[in-house]
């Protein structure tokens, strides 16, 4: 790493450190992101700010966002009020005519926050790491701007469940559980497509709505296999119907299931297997 580069990331780590200790800290339980275009994207936050820490009369709110030490990209809202409810919760939120725009500064630390929480083939089998996304809060001097530091490594991964699995003749139909333990929220809103692989080849075509959303989703995978395909096969992200031409159109690659067709009652040509 360049030296300047290294000492940079060095400062924005202090800086987050700093906030905690001289500010508060806020438990983030609503991440929504939306792709614009391949360099910047939309963001709103929401969370309840733990007790001790009062935000003041602030005017103007500073998000910077983080991956570990790497800053991924940081925006200001100038005249924006933020009132805490009666829980102390805030959230971020914006009309049509006034969007958060973060520009993305390393696009290399926005990959890896997607990368470390999109499902993987065996990422089921990792330790379960408990990881709670937190603000860092710290308000000016003067009262007037709140800044809030994300670091999106504290993200955790989602994991996947195959409920069902039925093959008549090269026909597949894939009903699976995915869960996203992160308040994360990224709509693709279409059919997405993925295909099937074994080793290097690829022996099928699926098809499935897929948003990522918080919570527990059930997505149904329906497509084309190769006929008495068995073992161990991936399930892989292929591409969608980008129509803004965005970043998003790289988060489908990511995604990877692995799955066992032999743990499955299957049926091929009619017939229970």
């Amino acid at each position: 790493m360049p030296k300047a580069e290294s000492s940079s990331d060095a400062s924005d780590q202090e800086d987050i450190t700093h906030m905690l200790e001289m500010g508060g800290e806020m438990d983030i339980d609503y991440f929504l992101i939306s792709s614009p275009s391949l360099t910047s994207f939309y963001l709103e936050v929401g969370g309840k700010i733990c007790a001790g820490f009062d935000i003041g009369w602030v005017s103007a709110v500073r998000i910077r966002l983080y991956h570990r030490t790497i800053l991924v990209g940081e925006v200001t809202s100038p005249e924006t009020a933020l009132i805490p409810d009666s829980n102390n919760y805030v959230k971020t939120e914006w009309d049509d005519i006034r969007k958060l725009l973060v520009p993305i500064k390393n696009m290399v630390a926005f990959r890896n926050f997607f990368a470390e929480i999109m499902p993987r083939a065996s990422a089921n089998d990792e330790p379960n790491v408990k990881k709670q996304p937190t603000a860092a809060l710290e308000v000016s001097p003067n009262g007037h701007r709140l800044t809030m530091s994300i670091d999106l490594a504290n993200m955790p991964r989602m994991s996947t469940k195959v409920n069902s699995l039925e093959i008549s003749h090269d026909k597949i139909n894939i009903n699976m559980t995915i869960t996203n333990p992160s308040p994360l929220s990224l709509w693709f809103e279409v059919n997405c497509n993925f295909v099937l692989k074994k080793g290097q080849d690829i022996i099928g075509e699926l098809m499935a709505p897929f948003d990522i959303k918080p919570g527990e989703e059930v997505c149904v995978f329906v497509g084309t296999i190769r006929p008495r395909t068995s073992g161990m096969v991936t399930i892989k992200g292929e591409k969608y119907e980008d129509v803004d031409y965005s970043w998003q159109q790289y988060i489908m690659k990511l995604f990877e299931v692995e799955i066992n067709l032999d743990e499955f009652i299957v049926k091929t040509n009619g017939n229970d297997k």
